[in-house]
């Protein structure tokens, strides 16, 4: 049996087949980084968006445990928490970045909700402050895949990068939860 095509292009815009979730090719002043060869058969896979002035929104697409699920509401009780599979593997991207430097430091983590537009769909945030550097991190889940978007910016540019890198998760185009 051979692999199914995981990614496909359509009119531009990158879509991952089993999860229904679509990367447009432009979203406000971002547009999608050249696709290696070999995405249509890749389960783990990493683009970018990248920003007028060269800076990169990282996306990273990949299975997530049967399990796995976000918060289902912004605030609420024990109810609406993200699994326990989803919030493993968001401090495990969220130690990665911290154990880089000692300067880095937990600035600020919410839950967060991308395309309200749509619906929405919920997930976690982190800002990570460093001396010289921030970077921002969301995490989501939907039908099966994480979805992971991650950018680094130097510490004076908060407002420059950190306001607008959420722009990439809410004009993603989430399907409805399977």
């Amino acid at each position: 049996m051979g692999l199914l095509v995981a990614f496909s292009t359509w009119a531009g815009d990158l879509v991952n087949i089993p999860s229904g979730i679509t990367f447009p090719e432009r979203i406000e002043q971002f547009t999608l980084g050249p696709i290696d060869e070999g995405l249509d058969k890749a389960q783990n896979f990493s683009f970018y968006y990248l920003y007028p002035d060269g800076q990169r929104v990282i996306v990273k697409v990949y299975p997530a445990p049967k399990d796995a699920h976000g918060p289902t509401l912004l605030n609420g009780g024990p109810s609406s928490d993200p699994s326990r599979s989803f919030m493993k593997e968001f401090e495990v991207i969220k130690n990665r970045v911290l154990s880089k430097d000692d300067s880095i430091a937990v600035h600020s983590q919410m839950r967060f909700v991308a395309a309200p537009q749509q619906g929405g769909v919920y997930g976690m945030k982190v800002t990570l402050a460093g001396a010289k550097e921030y970077t921002d991190i969301s995490l989501y889940e939907r039908n099966g895949y994480f979805v992971c978007y991650s950018v680094a910016y130097p510490s004076d540019k908060w407002m420059a990068y950190g306001m607008t890198y959420t722009d990439v998760a809410h004009f993603t185009k989430w399907p409805k939860q399977q």
